[in-house]
């Protein structure tokens, strides 16, 4: 699980959104839910990750070619 703050979204999101997630350039997608916390953080649950994940990345989120939008690793 990774925890996200200084996020925008595209369209607001309630408490939960599965969805798909990148924290690096041309990773491929990872299945994820974003559980919100309060509001300025998110938890988020990766199904699978084979990168490491480096506080002050930006994890990306997605729904098929749609950008849902982001947030910095914290």
């Amino acid at each position: 699980m990774i925890i996200i703050s200084d996020f925008n979204w595209v369209n607001k999101i309630n408490l939960s959104l599965d969805c798909k997630v990148k924290t690096r350039y041309r990773q491929k997608d990872i299945d994820c839910t974003i559980v919100k916390n309060g509001s300025d953080k998110a938890f988020v649950k990766i199904k699978e990750n084979n990168f490491p994940v480096v506080p002050g990345q930006a994890a990306v989120f997605y729904k098929g070619n749609q950008v849902l939008g982001g947030g910095t690793i914290i």
